[in-house]
């Protein structure tokens, strides 16, 4: 039996392809979560009365990453805004995942470039 020879198109394309996949994975991920607490929130505020003349800003604690961890063990509105992280994440992670790729495959430049989105993208959260 032949087996095809792995060239470095059909490497590149199954990586693609993985790449694709965490993505998808990706965002089910933060849907779900999203999803959960707008139910857990539904559950507990379904009767409450809306005000919507006046604006509430968002508790101080939910204002950090590490506040939106630790209040999400009992707070719906704190998995929401997980969920939200997750989702602005995900394509952090595929740039931090192409960069690994690229530098094990030795390509300097397209790691560089990754590395550098990468930079850009984590200067924007602070």
């Amino acid at each position: 039996m032949n087996t095809p020879a792995r060239t470095p198109e059909t490497r590149a394309a199954k990586l693609q392809s993985s790449l694709a996949r965490a993505l998808v994975l990706g965002v089910l991920i933060s849907a779900s979560v999203i999803t959960l607490g707008i139910v857990l929130h539904l559950a507990r505020h379904a009767t409450d009365p809306v005000a919507l003349s006046t604006y509430r800003a968002q508790p101080p604690e939910l204002s950090r990453f590490g506040g939106i961890i630790k209040e999400s063990i009992s707070n719906p509105r704190a998995i929401m805004q997980l969920g939200i992280a997750l989702l602005i994440l995900t394509p952090i992670a595929r740039v931090f995942f192409s960069l690994v790729i690229f530098a094990t495959q030795r390509d300097r430049l397209y790691a560089a470039i990754s590395a550098v989105v990468l930079i850009l993208l984590l200067a924007g959260f602070i």
